[in-house]
């Protein structure tokens, strides 16, 4: 997440004071305060629609060199990852695997999905939830060829235990996962 809510306000100091001086192409794997929109009385809702509107989608592939960078939405549909989106993935990864000049996949979401995969995860985001990662995601990634380096990186730590980074190389999946996140900590990598 980049900005506090989906308000005229803080985007428009998100791209005033970050967006416009950055100089090089942006990318956001979109997330919770990204989306979140206020009412008008007293509550807040998630609105997709309205980032899209002023952004564009909440999920993309591009390639840069021998890297393909898969980013995705794991907010709008309760931290899972379902229906058209899912499809893409699904895309993506046999796209890898047919292109022998794409050496690195690098997966980008905001929640920490893949601390389903294992117990010793636990501690980096509590329950894991009942999200699909573990049981329809994963099994995804494992049909990537073993010549790729495959890569998930997420963002939404900078809250306790913050840390300024967490990195896990897992050689038996042909996986490293990392997170980092900012929360106002002494701890934070910014």
């Amino acid at each position: 997440q980049v900005y506090w809510r989906l308000e005229d306000r803080w985007v428009q100091a998100f791209k005033t004071l970050f967006m416009d001086r950055l100089g090089v192409p942006f990318v956001n794997a979109v997330g919770n305060h990204d989306i979140t929109r206020h009412t008008g009385d007293g509550k807040f809702v998630l609105d997709a629609d309205a980032y899209r509107k002023r952004f564009g989608a909440t999920y993309y592939s591009f390639r840069a060199g021998a890297d393909l960078h898969v980013v995705l939405d794991t907010v709008t549909a309760g931290r899972s990852i379902r229906g058209a989106q899912k499809s893409f993935l699904e895309a993506q990864i046999d796209r890898a695997n047919q292109d022998p000049s794409v050496r690195n996949i690098l997966f980008w979401s905001h929640h920490l999905v893949w601390t389903q995969i294992d117990p010793d995860y636990r501690w980096l985001k509590g329950d894991p939830g009942k999200w699909n990662f573990k049981s329809e995601i994963y099994p995804l990634l494992q049909k990537l060829d073993k010549t790729k380096n495959v890569f998930w990186g997420s963002g939404n730590f900078g809250e306790p235990p913050n840390i300024s980074l967490f990195y896990d190389h897992r050689e038996k999946d042909n996986l490293t996962v990392f997170a980092t996140g900012i929360g106002d900590t002494r701890h934070d990598l910014v």
